[in-house]
């Protein structure tokens, strides 16, 4: 959570990690809105690039919360993974149709998963 992020600021991501956040709890049973699990992953994904982060939980849902709690809060994880791709596209697709250009936006250009 938030230690990470701080932590993610003052030291940088050894080349070749991936990291993967939990952006959806196993300590509550509320299911977190697929919007907040995008900006979770986002923040993640400025911090060390969006190449290096998978988005997980914080945590084994196992045993920790009902099923179909554990399924609605990974159909979730599932939608906020969707919506943070669709953002990072949209500003990419600025990038390229405007006056900029740069190397992470030819990347991911190419590199953009399907959603």
């Amino acid at each position: 959570g938030i230690c990470l992020v701080q932590s993610l600021r003052d030291v940088k991501l050894p080349a070749g990690k991936i990291l993967i956040p939990g952006v959806v709890s196993h300590a509550t049973d509320l299911v977190e809105h697929p919007e907040l699990v995008a900006d979770r992953i986002i923040t993640f994904a400025e911090l060390v690039g969006r190449e290096n982060v998978i988005a997980g939980t914080d945590c084994g849902l196992g045993g920790r919360v009902h099923p179909q709690i554990a399924w609605t809060k990974l159909r979730a994880l599932r939608e906020g993974a969707a919506i943070a791709s669709k953002n990072f596209l949209r500003r990419i697709s600025k990038i390229l149709c405007g006056d900029e250009r740069n190397e992470e936006a030819a990347f991911w250009a190419q590199n953009a998963p399907l959603t």
